[in-house]
């Protein structure tokens, strides 16, 4: 998404905003992690999104759209926390409680979100609620790194933290819905992703690019595999001209591929370049994902035109 889009929105999602940062100060080469740094050390405050029907600890119903993030005094613990292990996953989230949040001198806390596998393990967080920023907090940060810069010439990036070794095999990708998963990587808790924030999205039709159509596909699949199509013609296809058809998925596959190995490196884990997330099986001529997929009893494929 270019910066004049970016600039339209009332919020931006982590993603988006580093993005803007980014296209604002190119010298800053802002990722995700480091919104999440600035605002830990009081220079972004944050917001969350709340999707319609969101209840707080009191099972009463919050106003759907945008509500502040407590992340200061007794009230901000468990936002902070909740930050700093999206900034940091070393940071354990054990007995962590519901978020509060704050809209025109009210404040609600809300309901602590189960962890997964382990209900036992929570975040401050409901799923489907996604952190981000003001713009026009961004734009007061936009200010203040440009005055730092001037001062310096440094390039004001914030530090980057520790990266934890994982593998394909440790992750779990949940789709909760068309647009949205939850991602966990061995034993630690979950991340909830959009399709934007995992770089499936046609930015110039503002919708999802079809690299996410066949995420999808794969995940609903029984079994989880990408059956190539028969070859037509094996001698344009060993000259890799191929056929359309194998083509065009071979393609998707590879854009599948890169975007997953960006946001993982965007969420601080450090995974080996190979085995790739989705790889060829040559014998059975498909391609099959070597990290998990699950829906959850919530997810309800969408069967109608897009």
């Amino acid at each position: 998404m270019n910066i004049d889009k970016l600039a339209l929105q009332e919020w931006l999602n982590m993603y988006e905003a580093a993005q803007y940062l980014s296209q604002k100060i190119p010298k800053l080469r802002a990722e995700g992690r480091d919104v999440l740094r600035y605002a830990l050390d009081g220079h972004l405050p944050l917001v969350l999104n709340l999707p319609t029907g969101t209840n707080d600890r009191q099972g009463l119903e919050l106003e759907g759209g945008l509500w502040d993030l407590l992340t200061e005094g007794e009230r901000g613990k468990p936002g902070r926390q909740q930050v700093e292990y999206e900034h940091n996953q070393h940071v354990s989230l054990k007995g962590i409680t519901g978020a509060w949040v704050g809209r025109s001198g009210a404040e609600r806390q809300l309901r602590p979100a189960a962890g997964y596998p382990e209900e036992s393990c929570y975040g401050a967080i409901p799923a489907g609620c996604v952190i981000g920023a003001r713009k026009s907090a961004l734009d007061r940060l936009t200010k203040k790194l440009e005055k730092e810069l001037a001062k310096d010439g440094s390039t004001a990036s914030a530090p980057k933290a520790e990266r934890v070794p994982a593998e394909w095999k440790d992750v779990t990708i949940t789709l909760t819905s068309d647009h949205q998963v939850q991602i966990h990587v061995g034993a630690n808790p979950s991340h909830v992703q959009t399709y934007g924030d995992l770089g499936f999205e046609d930015q110039q039709q503002n919708k999802p690019a079809k690299a996410w159509e066949l995420f999808l596909k794969l995940a609903e699949a029984k079994p989880q595999r990408i059956d190539l199509p028969p070859k037509k013609d094996r001698q344009s296809w060993e000259r890799e001209t191929g056929d359309t058809e194998r083509r065009q998925i071979q393609n998707r596959k590879d854009e599948i591929n890169s975007a997953l190995r960006t946001v993982f490196e965007r969420l601080g884990y450090e995974i080996p370049t190979k085995p790739e997330p989705i790889q060829l099986d040559k014998r059975n001529d498909c391609y099959e994902p070597n990290f998990h997929i699950k829906l959850s009893s919530s997810y309800e494929p969408n069967t109608g035109p897009t």
